[in-house]
């Protein structure tokens, strides 16, 4: 079979040329080459490019083998980033913790008072267990001041015989009761009479 010639134009000519050194540059260029062979490939699958059939038979498998590897890595680092995180997590929950108990024993606080203190934490969205735990002071009644007794001294400084508003007699019992008792006996001592007429005997 012979070569079908045909009439052209010099330009056409000239274009063609041109055309088909560019396509031989393309297709034999070290860096660009192979890549141009496959676009050829993609675009014309009947095209019997030798290089890639080769290529496909050794790379292929090659690439699905890295493929897998690859895949492999990637849950494997998925597993250890869980495991990390998992580990900080404790890490910081333990580290929260412990700083509640101190914040806790620092204010004595009850359990039902850490509740709060926690409560106060997520509503505004602060993990500021200090300020927390300020505010939960802040919200406690206060305690009113102990009054103290109108009588110095004495048990616990207490009215207990009313001698607030009694005689001297009664303050002295209130103040001193073992003086109070010694100086009585040492009274009815002194004078047996009068502890007679009232009943009693020595």
């Amino acid at each position: 079979m012979t070569d079908e010639v045909v009439e052209v134009s010099k330009a056409r000519l000239e274009a063609l040329a041109r055309a088909e050194s560019l396509l031989n540059t393309l297709w034999n260029d070290k860096d660009e080459g192979l890549k141009f062979k496959r676009m050829v490939k993609d675009k014309v699958p009947t095209a019997k490019i030798p290089e890639l059939d080769v290529i496909d038979a050794v790379v292929k498998p090659r690439d699905e083998k890295l493929s897998a590897i690859e895949e492999a890595n990637k849950k494997l680092a998925e597993r250890l980033d869980a495991y990390e995180k998992e580990k900080l997590d404790a890490k910081e929950e333990a580290e929260v913790q412990k700083h509640l108990d101190e914040v806790k024993s620092k204010n004595r606080f009850t359990d039902e008072g850490m509740r709060k203190v926690i409560e106060r934490m997520k509503e505004k969205n602060n993990p500021d267990v200090e300020s927390a735990a300020a505010w939960v002071l802040a919200q406690e009644p206060k305690t009113e001041p102990t009054k103290k007794s109108v009588v110095p001294g004495g048990f616990g400084k207490a009215d207990l015989y009313g001698s607030a508003t009694m005689s001297e007699d009664w303050k002295d019992l209130n103040l001193d009761p073992m003086g109070y008792a010694d100086k009585e006996i040492m009274s009815i001592l002194a004078r047996p009479e009068d502890y007679k007429e009232m009943g009693g005997s020595l």
